[in-house]
């Protein structure tokens, strides 16, 4: 019974020990209503992998198609199977989302870098007709840090 009384004491305290994930948002209203939100890590380590996530809402009301987001080549952070997401349509008042990992190369220079996105839409006319493509430049801000050195020290008792 006193296990009882003391395990919701126990758990609060683990839920509070456990750190939160450290990340930020970019969120842009784009042209026709295209609400895109990218969450990305502030802080990355050199040699690990990092996701990005992207979601995007379609507030118009009209469809949206050929939704691309595209990364520019970059010697630190480099896409691991794609280079690119692809939507070919968003109906209105539908979102999309996706992850896309990366990789922290380990000749990364440390300090700030910017993972570039270019971030394309065609917009669709009383539903129908296509008009020409509207592009915006996103630019995703990350620290690189070196790995983490760790040094233990170790006494080992005289009785062994």
């Amino acid at each position: 019974m006193r296990l009882l009384k003391i395990l919701p004491v126990i758990l609060l305290l683990f839920v509070i020990g456990i750190p939160a994930a450290d990340a930020a948002i970019i969120k842009q209203t784009m042209e026709g209503g295209m609400d895109v939100e990218i969450t990305h890590p502030d802080v990355a380590v050199i040699d690990r992998i990092i996701t990005i996530s992207f979601l995007v809402k379609n507030n118009g009301w009209e469809d949206k198609q050929n939704v691309t987001f595209t990364f520019s080549p970059n010697n630190a952070i480099i896409p691991l199977e794609k280079d690119s997401v692809q939507i070919e349509k968003i109906a209105a008042s539908g979102s999309y989302g996706e992850t896309v990992d990366f990789r922290i190369v380990p000749e990364a220079s440390l300090g700030s870098h910017f993972l570039n996105l270019k971030y394309s839409q065609v917009l669709l006319a009383n539903n129908e007709e296509p008009q020409p493509p509207t592009q915006t430049n996103i630019a995703i801000p990350i620290v690189i840090k070196d790995q983490p050195k760790i040094t233990i020290h170790t006494i080992t008792p005289e009785s062994l």
